[in-house]
């Protein structure tokens, strides 16, 4: 089961009862004020528990008047000049709003010293970017870690359309098996990649490999002109917060109960850097 993705005019928004939700991936303000009642009559027909959009900053006034609060916060993500604001509504909740939890115990704040030691791969190990010849083994790797996950990236039809859209995988293969991989959605005209589907075999775990495919991954994106990225990463998970926070990234914010990964719905952090 996953949700559905769907688009009017310019903008792009998922939603489904999986992550029980609707998030606005992409709006410009040529579909404002049109796109809150598509997305708020949707969520509150199906009775989501959340509205979440990833606007610029020179929109956020508009969703403020509908009841919308800042959740987090990626400056210069857009083309490297505009901020990005994670806004937010909860309709489970009286006005639609939550008081911002006290997330200390999950987050690592700040923003982390700057790793210049290149990682090395142990041993018997290799890493390459992935190919459309892949999909299948990279489903199966997906499909092993993850119990449940807020995309598809288990089927492989998704992810080979995700490779045709410009989505870049990195794999590290062990003999000729795939062990580890991870994922840069690039939206090269607004110059910004999210670093996400960070995926490793338990047997092969804490040998850095995640480290070494993040690193990969941003020298890729230095070479295509990328200057922002991101992730939205599980608040539970230290191992992966301390991942973005020792490769300097900043903490850019909480998004709360947000996604459906691993078995439930999670919290997640919001990390980024620049290149450039």
């Amino acid at each position: 089961m996953s949700d559905t993705i769907c688009r009017y005019g310019s903008s792009t928004y998922q939603h489904g009862p999986l992550n029980n939700r609707v998030y606005l991936m992409r709006v410009t303000s040529k579909e404002i004020p049109e796109i809150f009642d598509i997305i708020e009559e949707l969520a509150l027909t199906s009775k989501y528990a959340k509205i979440v959009a990833k606007v610029p900053v020179s929109l956020s006034g508009d969703f403020l008047q509908r009841k919308y609060q800042k959740e987090a916060l990626i400056p210069r993500f857009f083309h490297g000049k505009e901020d990005c604001v994670f806004m937010s509504r909860f309709l489970s909740y009286r006005n639609g709003k939550i008081p911002i939890p006290d997330n200390s115990m999950y987050a690592i704040r700040g923003r982390g010293p700057v790793v210049n030691r290149t990682p090395v791969l142990p041993e018997g190990y290799r890493s390459q970017p992935c190919k459309e010849s892949d999909v299948h083994a990279l489903s199966a790797l997906f499909s092993g870690v993850y119990e449940t996950y807020p995309f598809p990236i288990y089927n492989p039809d998704f992810l080979l359309a995700m490779m045709r859209e410009g989505t870049r995988y990195h794999g590290i293969w062990f003999g000729d098996t795939i062990v580890a991989a991870s994922s840069a959605e690039v939206d090269a005209n607004e110059m910004n990649a999210e670093m996400t589907d960070f995926a490793t075999l338990p047997a092969h775990r804490g040998l850095g490999l995640g480290r070494y495919l993040l690193s990969s991954m941003e020298q890729d994106l230095e070479a295509r002109d990328i200057i922002t990225l991101y992730t939205i990463a599980r608040a539970l998970s230290r191992q992966v917060n301390r991942l973005f926070f020792g490769a300097g990234y900043s903490y850019g914010g909480f998004l709360f109960r947000n996604t459906q990964i691993c078995g439930s719905c999670e919290s997640m952090n919001v990390w980024y850097r620049h290149l450039i």
